[in-house]
């Protein structure tokens, strides 16, 4: 049947995720999307993802080429366009310039090209300036029916030198009696547009360090730049501490200065070293949600991380239901910051092993009976915020009568104050008459592929396998913050090498991994297989430091010593040297970090995978449900089953 051209269009608009392409229905290449930007090598490119370095004035210029009709990619047929459109052009004039340029090729059935300057702007926040960004969707429909969309997610990064400038000299040193160009304290102005010419090789005023041979900044040496003495705790004569009147600059923002001034102190650019943001003073915390109507809700209570650091606690409680509960839905809430929420359940015997309360244990591996967590059932769980994930109509998930769970819950601390860890799981609930079909997890870990040398990227894959004949209904990722992409490939059938999830570029990025719900379902056969492949970056460019440890602290991830007696103890370079493993599990900045440890340097080290948020990951969590009808059809009663939760909700506040 021949689809309009008005819902071709909506359809290949819809089909145009913000984050990553989607490929369209047919291998056409009807419409194509670049983009370039004189300063875009300074970050680069990555899939349908245009990155640049924002100019002194705070925007990037891109030039956006749309192309129709695009016989230099391969396999392409043209077609004679009819109908080409851009979504969400809204008021923006690049866009609205970009779609009457796309109007005036039409009709195209030839290859056609225009070109068009698309500017964005860095945004504005109370840490400075962050990065800016703009989405170019189009889609296009030519006269025999075929359709082709497109997007491209442009991104302006600021450079290092305009976050110091607007992030710190802006906010912390141009107030009313300081470095401003009225009052001049210490003869210096630090105001947009003066402070580099006042910094760069220009002597002090204060004496000592003159006759010490400091300059205000020293480029690429730190040790004479005055301005990090001036920070970090000027000796006697060298005058107060600054800001004035502060008990100083939080750490990440002198070691921001202390990168740059190493870099060479550059007016334009991205240095090593420049994770790209300020660490919030606090934690905003969300208001606690409210059970849901048709279930129940379970809490994990607050707890306290350090500041800067980071914490992993585990807790049991058993479920207070008299009967099976189908579970038809999660909805999972929780304060800024958590890198995991995880909910388990507990098929093993040994209940009476687990402790009252919370204990801190990298992913509860020694917690409870210390079986390794082998007893232990993925059951959901969320990397963000707030996260819902409902079932198919007909699915549930079963829970036992005083079903054991255990909360397992990372938070790492970003703020300069201590952080609050708390959680809330809305567990949505159905009448087993309801229920035709089990709701499944796959956990899948891949745990020895990760192998990436310092300055290095590298990718590693594995195959999950359909147990039976069974409809995928939901799939997402799980990596730490030198995964760059999880690609996810069918395997088998007629779609065999189909790409059917994809995640780790803007907006879905390794903190906030795409959540993808497919509706319908996708069968799948038994036998069948997703194969997944994790790519990290450690340290080959700015924005992904390279994993630092201290040299000869290696150990196997389960184990708990640093010792080895031969090189095969030792799982990350297989290297035993005087006893110990010869490369780095223990995290260091510098090699004061480590003290006694190993041989005491602090090395740059080969990225594993590891429970440590400095460590990394390769993790495809999913759900589906056999294809086969298979939930046990006996129901007790609605008025009881909802006696039931009301009386378990009643339960839970009291624990709380």
């Amino acid at each position: 049947m021949r689809v309009t051209a008005r819902a071709a269009l909506l359809v290949a608009l819809t089909a145009c995720s913000p984050g990553w392409a989607i490929a369209a229905s047919n291998p056409e290449c009807l419409l194509t999307l670049t983009a370039d930007a004189s300063n875009a090598a300074s970050i680069g490119r990555s899939g349908r993802m245009m990155a640049a370095t924002a100019d002194p004035s705070g925007s990037c210029t891109f030039t956006v080429t749309a192309c129709l009709n695009d016989t230099n990619v391969a396999s392409c047929t043209p077609g004679t366009i009819e109908t080409a459109r851009l979504m969400r052009v809204g008021h923006d004039p690049d866009l609205v310039g970009l779609q009457q340029s796309v109007q005036q090729l039409l009709p195209a059935s030839a290859r056609s090209c225009t070109e068009t300057t698309v500017t964005v702007d860095l945004r504005d926040s109370s840490t400075g300036p962050t990065r800016g960004r703009k989405l170019v969707r189009a889609g296009v429909v030519a006269a025999d029916g075929r359709w082709d969309a497109d997007s491209l997610l442009l991104l302006c990064q600021p450079s290092t030198f305009l976050r110091i400038q607007r992030g710190i000299f802006n906010v912390s040193c141009t107030t009313a009696s300081c470095h401003n160009s009225v009052t001049r304290a210490g003869n210096m102005v630090l105001e947009e547009g003066q402070s580099l010419a006042n910094l760069i090789r220009v002597d002090p005023d204060n004496a000592v360090a003159r006759q010490l041979l400091y300059k205000r900044v020293s480029p690429g040496v730190p040790g004479t730049s005055f301005i990090l003495k001036k920070l970090e705790g000027p000796d006697e004569g060298e005058g107060a501490l600054m800001p004035q009147g502060s008990t100083g600059l939080s750490q990440d923002r002198i070691d921001l200065i202390r990168n740059w001034i190493l870099a060479g102190a550059p007016a334009e650019g991205v240095v090593a070293g420049d994770p790209g943001g300020f660490a919030p003073d606090t934690q905003p915390l969300i208001d606690p949600p409210p059970p849901p109507t048709d279930g129940f809700q379970i809490k994990l209570p607050p707890y306290t991380i350090p500041a800067r650091e980071e914490r992993e606690i585990c807790e049991y409680m058993e479920l207070p239901n008299d009967q099976p509960i189908y579970v038809t839905g999660f909805e999972m809430s929780m304060n800024p910051g958590s890198h995991h929420f995880i909910l388990y359940k507990y098929d093993g015997t040994q209940t009476d092993k687990f402790p009252q309360g919370p204990v801190d244990d990298p992913a509860c591996l020694n917690f409870g009976p210390g079986d390794g967590g082998f007893g232990y059932r993925f059951v959901t769980g969320s990397q963000v915020d707030y996260y819902t994930v409902p079932f198919p109509p007909g699915v549930g998930m079963v829970l036992q009568p005083h079903q054991p769970v255990i909360l397992n819950s990372h938070y790492i601390n970003h703020w300069n104050a201590p952080a609050t860890g708390e959680v809330w799981v809305n567990i949505h609930t159905a009448d087993a008459a309801h229920i035709q079909y089990l709701a499944e997890n796959i956990f899948d870990v891949n745990l020895f592929g990760i192998n990436v040398p310092p300055g290095m990227i590298a990718s590693t894959n594995q195959t999950w396998f359909a147990p039976d004949d069974l409809y995928l209904f939901s799939l997402t990722s799980h990596m730490h913050k030198r995964g760059i992409q999880f690609v996810v490939d069918k395997v088998g059938g007629a779609d065999n090498g189909t790409e059917i999830y994809r995640s780790g570029s803007e907006p879905n990025g390794w903190d906030d991994p795409l959540n993808k719900v497919y509706n319908p379902p996708l069968f799948m056969k038994k036998g069948e297989g997703l194969n997944y492949t994790c790519t990290h970056d450690n340290g080959a460019d700015a924005e992904h430091p390279v994993r630092m440890g201290c040299e000869g602290t290696s150990k196997d991830i389960f184990s708990t010593t640093y010792s080895c007696k031969t090189d095969a103890d030792c799982i990350d370079v297989n290297v035993c040297k005087d006893g110990r493993c010869g490369n780095s599990t223990k995290g260091c900045v510098s090699s004061a970090d480590c003290g006694p440890a190993g041989t005491g340097l602090c090395v740059p080290q080969t990225l594993r995978f590891g429970f440590t948020g400095d460590d990394d990951m390769c993790i495809m969590p999913g759900l589906f449900y056999r294809a086969t009808p298979n939930a046990v059809t006996a129901p007790p009663a609605p008025a009881a089953l909802a006696a039931n939760l009301a009386t378990m909700q009643r339960v839970l506040e009291r624990r709380q």
